[in-house]
């Protein structure tokens, strides 16, 4: 059971849009796993109730034509049924997303920041023999810089790019996997 509740305020003829929005979401029969003897996973539902709750704001700017700049921030506070904080869940998160069309529209470069705040997260590789219970350890904060460009050669043809992890920064979305590594893409869409 879950709700949210927004509003969105235009000004300027639309230069500037603040858009807040605040959530909360109630879940019974959350599916998690347990640990079984020789590592197995299994997955059950939980008992209990978990809890999420938070507020999102995002503003977007239009400064000059063909430049639009939009910042969101994101605040989540997730317990689980013992009142524990849930995993994977960054109580902070957000980004700045940044683009720029010229050259009449056939031209657009980006820049996107994405930023990740701490998480707490089971480390599945540290599990006891015992107990088979994995700790719980707090995975660090992250940003991580996308740039994107393309241009329109012809109607139907267009040439665009993309370098993912510009920085070469690692970001754990989940422990034990490793984090995407700088990539580099070129490519034509071509399309009638």
């Amino acid at each position: 059971l879950g709700w949210a509740a927004g509003a969105e305020l235009t000004l300027f003829g639309a230069a500037l849009v603040v858009d807040a929005t605040s959530f909360k979401a109630d879940q019974t029969n959350e599916i998690g796993s347990r640990t079984l003897p020789g590592f197995i996973s299994q997955p059950i539902n939980r008992t209990g109730e978990s809890e999420r709750k938070g507020v999102e704001v995002q503003i977007t700017l239009k400064p000059i034509q063909g430049l639009t700049v939009t910042g969101v921030y994101t605040y989540v506070d997730s317990t689980d049924a013992d009142g524990l904080i849930e995993a994977r869940r960054p109580k902070h998160s957000g980004g700045i997303k940044t683009a720029y069309t010229f050259l009449g529209g056939k031209a657009h470069i980006g820049v996107d920041v994405t930023y990740k705040g701490e998480d707490r997260q089971p480390d599945f590789g540290a599990a006891s023999p015992v107990t088979f219970i994995s700790p719980i350890v707090t995975v660090d904060d992250s940003v991580v810089v996308d740039l994107n460009g393309s241009y329109q050669l012809t109607e139907s043809v267009k040439v665009y790019g993309v370098v993912n992890n510009l920085f070469d920064q690692e970001s754990t979305e989940a422990l034990g996997f490793a984090s995407r590594p700088t990539t580099a893409y070129l490519g034509v869409k071509v399309g009638y």
